[in-house]
């Protein structure tokens, strides 16, 4: 019965999901967060490769939503992405990130010279 269930658990945690993110500049690799759809929870994180492409493996059956955040770009969510028993590999279209384009609004350098000033010869 123990062994049944075993089998049964590890069967149902096989769903992949995965997919390529374009317009990443300089290298840089922003993280895929991979939420839980019913409560938002954060069930994985992974970064993208070289060339953009990501992957979720050993994914039990529900809903899942797509979440990049980075300060570089423009936030993404997917859509509701399910796993189960009969879609349990999921290639999802490219995702086109975009540059961010906050702009600061000032920038202030303060400094100040100490009271007494101590060397070496005096």
């Amino acid at each position: 019965m123990a062994t049944l269930f075993c089998c049964h658990f590890l069967a149902a945690q096989n769903g992949i999901i995965r997919g390529k993110v374009s317009g990443i500049e300089n290298k840089e690799t922003p993280l895929i967060y991979l939420l839980r759809a019913a409560d938002k929870q954060i069930v994985k994180v992974a970064p993208t490769e070289d060339n953009g492409d990501f992957v979720f493996e050993k994914l039990p059956d529900a809903d899942y939503i797509l979440n990049i955040k980075d300060l570089l770009y423009e936030g993404y969510t997917s859509a509701v992405i399910a796993i189960n028993a009969s879609q349990n590999e999921v290639t999802l279209p490219p995702i086109q990130l975009t540059i961010s384009a906050k702009e600061m609004q000032e920038i202030k350098v303060t400094a100040s010279r100490p009271f007494v000033s101590r060397t070496i010869d005096r």
